[in-house]
């Protein structure tokens, strides 16, 4: 007999592979956003994306796969995604820059996923 709470395994793999694209979008749209500028100042768009939507991602992984461990996922896919756009490429692409901006985004946008993933209680569904 199955616990009619419990959620399918086809349910929550669909759920987190949703909550790992929404995270890869998420971080590609943050990463273009770091050089924003109006008129001469920079707006700091990306950093307030990341302080409030990588808690959520972090948050919806969990809810989705009723995994604690699981909520280290959304980070894993933003390092895919981040990393290989600080480096250049042969065609001389960059898009996160060695100015203080990039870094303190790396540094934001990591403490905000350490921060909610420290955070996290077991969802009640299952403690994993």
């Amino acid at each position: 007999m199955t616990d009619p709470g419990a959620t399918p395994a086809a349910e929550k793999l669909a759920g987190a592979l949703l909550v790992c694209v929404a995270t890869a979008v998420i971080s590609l749209v943050e990463v273009f956003l770091v050089v924003l500028r109006v008129g001469t100042t920079r707006a700091p768009v990306s950093f307030a994306m990341a302080v409030i939507l990588h808690p959520l991602l972090t948050r919806w992984m969990r809810d989705a796969t009723g995994s604690r461990r699981a909520a280290l996922v959304p980070f894993v896919v933003w390092l895919a995604v981040v990393l290989p756009l600080g480096s250049s490429r042969s065609e001389g692409d960059l898009v996160l820059t060695g100015q203080w901006v990039s870094y303190a985004y790396l540094v934001v946008a990591m403490a905000a996923f350490a921060v909610a993933i420290g955070l996290l209680r077991p969802s009640g569904r299952s403690a994993g």
